[in-house]
């Protein structure tokens, strides 16, 4: 298959006939039939006249063909992933027909008919799959009409540290998937459609509907990265071999071969294409941290965009539908006098960026210089979370220019919208509201990227499902278009299967009841210990509610105290209301505090420890073993914190209490060692890496241990 058009007719056969496949290979598994029970026809043979069997369904754009036509083929929705199911009586034959808007939308309509008759995908691979065995399949009459809530609905995957050699760590590293077959399957029949490019099996991604992204911090850096050398002849370095004439003039900050190394970069050649600081000096990012490129600079942008046109010709992006724009991560925007002359806040320099990329892709499409037009998404995040200052132009491609709002720093504490969390949450909620309200001169389509396994959390196993059942509809009713999450991963996630297939269900229908959603999530998962498991689903969730807190604020402090660069662990920074130590409880920003918490795992721990004594069939078990070998990654964790901060909160403690709290540290120590963090984009390999607390650690080594 060629992908280049995703929706020409070989791609819609593609989609639509593996959609049958699939139809066929659930009924057989239900009703016990083997494959060849079921026949699947080509629509061709019957133009004119129905098949000779009673039960007939049809799949796909063959619907509108023939006597199909008599059954009502109007899809009111405009999103392409929309579909419809019909059932009726033609020529005294029982008929369903399944047709989507587009082929995305046939896969999905005939995932959402199993599902009615109870198959359920909870998470990749058979462990997570019910499908239930039936003698009699019965459906009733039909009229079905589904649309998502949102358009973009999955999983913002980063680059990161990868494995190149055994226990070798390494930034960009080869390229790996962080996807796999059954992985995007269950995306797929959970109606999920957004994920990264870099796959092996990007073109079976592209069957299931799924639209893969390019770019991001990284890709931005390396497209004008300042050490690349000058791919020109410029006139005022000379070299041997040939190269391309210089395009551009030469730059006024041209003082040559700085290093001397006889390469000529692009920093080298043109100083004027790199932002210059507050303080006046030209800033040549060497990671990607620190200052954007300059945006007034005409040929720096030209060069820019020749670079992103090849990217996505002949580089990473080739295979990409959507290229993820981001400058540097919380990068500050240029400050030389032409930048301070446009009196432009940072979004306008954001917006006028992926406006004028934008512009140069459609150009690049209709001269054949593409062979598809690429949307460009960017993003609202630390620096250009300000609404822009200015009106944008008449002709800003609103379908094709889209904003993803990054809350990088949310609380789990509390909902987004609660107003009682006034250290963190109600800042954010306010930027959302100030984004989608009618003054916002910014009118297109707004996407919201959360953090419910962000780096700093690193694979713990984190339960958000009543945050999430708050927090989706929230945004979704305030006007957003799209979701996503930073980093999921992809097997072995235990408790966290249920952040993914609660986000899914609620996307597609953010009214969705999510009572019900859990009720069946488990019981059909723990079945006879399903309310032993909800309540320890529960009580996890509060237990870890204030993780950010911990992860973010507290671990670096107690490395500070440990070096002897702050004097005391508590108050913690950006939100010393939220965690103390001993129990308090402030009139805004209350969260589960040290020892609280502490309490609340030693009952998870006996909550679960009571379900495993338990005679369990295999299959429950096995799902409670992969449950509870994550929660013992969340307890050594806080364990670890907990034995450290004994040691530094009370330095009266008798010496044997301070040797017993040390070895309890070493022992946490040395299962995390042996824990490994199966996600490349978290950047650690084992779960000790992940708690950052090296430092403190190995100081409290020097004092305590051999």
């Amino acid at each position: 298959m060629n992908w280049g058009d995703p929706l020409s007719a070989e791609a819609v056969a593609c989609t639509e006939a593996f959609a049958a496949v699939e139809m066929r290979k659930y009924l057989c598994r239900m009703a016990g039939l083997d494959t060849t029970d079921i026949n699947i026809l080509p629509i061709w043979n019957f133009r004119e006249s129905l098949p000779d069997a009673e039960n007939v369904i049809v799949v796909g754009q063959a619907c509108s063909r023939g006597e199909y036509a008599r059954l009502e083929q109007k899809i009111p929705s405009d999103s392409d992933d929309a579909f419809l199911i019909r059932s009726g009586k033609i020529d005294a034959k029982n008929i369903i027909i399944i047709k989507g808007k587009t082929r995305s939308g046939t896969l999905y309509g005939v995932y959402h008919l199993l599902n009615l008759l109870g198959c359920r995908w909870y998470a990749p691979g058979s462990g997570g799959e019910i499908i239930p065995r039936k003698k009699i399949i019965a459906l009733g009459d039909l009229n079905i009409e589904e649309a998502p809530a949102v358009d973009i609905r999955g999983f913002w995957i980063s680059h990161g540290k990868v494995e190149a050699e055994v226990n070798n760590m390494t930034w960009e590293g080869s390229l790996t998937d962080r996807g796999n077959t059954e992985f995007f399957s269950w995306m797929a029949r959970n109606r999920l459609n957004f994920f990264w490019n870099k796959e092996k099996d990007w073109k079976l991604m592209k069957k299931l509907g799924i639209h893969l992204t390019c770019g991001e911090h990284i890709t931005y850096y390396e497209l004008l990265r300042p050490d690349k050398p000058y791919p020109y002849n410029h006139p005022g370095f000379k070299i041997s071999g040939s190269l391309p004439a210089d395009p551009y003039p030469v730059s006024p900050e041209y003082t040559g071969d700085i290093n001397r190394d006889g390469i000529l970069s692009y920093s080298e050649a043109h100083p004027e294409w790199y932002g210059m600081t507050s303080d006046g000096k030209r800033y040549f990012p060497q990671s990607v941290f620190g200052v954007n490129y300059c945006s007034s600079s005409k040929s720096g942008f030209d060069e820019l965009l020749k670079n992103i046109i090849t990217y996505l010709r002949e580089g990473d992006g080739n295979n990409a539908d959507i290229i993820s724009l981001w400058p540097l991560d919380g990068g500050e925007w240029c400050c030389c006098p032409l930048c301070k002359a446009q009196g432009a806040n940072d979004t306008d320099k954001l917006l006028d960026l992926v406006y004028n990329v934008r512009k140069g892709l459609r150009q690049a499409y209709l001269e054949g210089k593409l062979d598809r037009d690429i949307p460009v998404h960017s993003l609202i995040y630390v620096q250009t979370e300000a609404l822009p200052s200015r009106e944008l132009p008449e002709d800003f491609d609103y379908k094709n220019i889209v904003l993803t709002y990054f809350p990088i720093d949310r609380c789990y504490a509390h909902n987004f919208d609660d107003p009682l969390c006034t250290e963190v949450n109600s800042k954010y909620f306010d930027v959302l509201k100030k984004w989608r309200s009618k003054d916002c001169k910014y009118k297109g389509r707004l996407l919201l990227g959360e953090y419910y396994n962000i780096s700093g959390f690193r694979d713990l196993p984190l339960v958000f499902k009543k945050t999430m059942a708050n927090d989706i509809p929230l945004f979704i009713h305030s006007g957003i278009s799209g979701f996503h999450y930073m980093h999921t991963s992809v097997a072995d996630m235990g408790v966290r299967r249920l952040i993914n297939y609660q986000m899914a269900q609620m996307l597609w229908n953010p009214d969705t009841p999510p009572e019900i959603l859990w009720d069946n999530y488990f019981r059909d998962l723990y079945g006879p210990v399903s309310s032993e498991m909800a309540a320890f689903y529960d009580m996890l969730e509060s237990t870890v509610a204030n993780v950010k807190a911990w992860r973010y604020y507290l671990r670096p402090r107690m490395n500070e105290v440990a070096l002897g660069k702050a004097e005391s662990v508590f108050a913690i920074p950006v939100m010393p209301k939220h965690l103390h130590y001993q129990t308090y409880h402030p009139e805004t920003d209350d969260g589960l505090d040290w020892q609280e918490m502490m309490l609340q795992l030693g009952q998870c721990r006996d909550a679960i420890d009571n379900v495993l004594a338990q005679k369990l069939p295999l299959e429950i078990r096995a799902r409670i073993e992969e449950d509870e070998y994550g929660f013992q990654y969340l307890e050594n964790s806080l364990n670890l914190f907990d034995s450290l901060l004994s040691l530094m909160l009370q330095p009266a403690l008798p010496e044997a209490d301070k040797k017993e709290a040390f070895a309890k540290a070493g022992k946490s120590a040395e299962f995390l060692k042996q824990y490994r963090i199966k996600s490349p984009a978290l950047g650690v390999k084992n779960a000790f890496e992940a708690t950052d607390l090296g430092q403190a650690y190995y100081r409290l080594v020097g004092i305590y241990g051999e």
